[in-house]
């Protein structure tokens, strides 16, 4: 990341844009929930309910040469 990128302006525009992400991936999640309650996903699913900031905030300022480690429960690392 730039340095630049490290603080971006929060401007009236861009706290939108935010909010809509973050609206847009509770909507997802809620909809995923719901088919994996009527059984039209299988497996494990396992819902990110309350931390859409983390996804909507630094995802936008990433750059090819960074990288993701996700860790989840059960100690798994994708």
């Amino acid at each position: 990341m730039t340095a630049r990128s490290l603080n971006p302006a929060l401007t009236h525009a861009r706290v939108c844009a935010l909010l809509k992400a973050m609206i847009r991936s509770r909507r997802f999640e809620d909809r995923c929930g719901g088919l994996y309650t009527r059984q039209k996903i299988c497996g494990v699913l396992q819902l990110y309910d309350g931390e859409e900031a983390i996804a909507a905030l630094p995802i936008p300022h990433l750059e090819d040469k960074d990288r993701i480690v996700a860790t989840y429960r059960e100690g798994r690392i994708l």
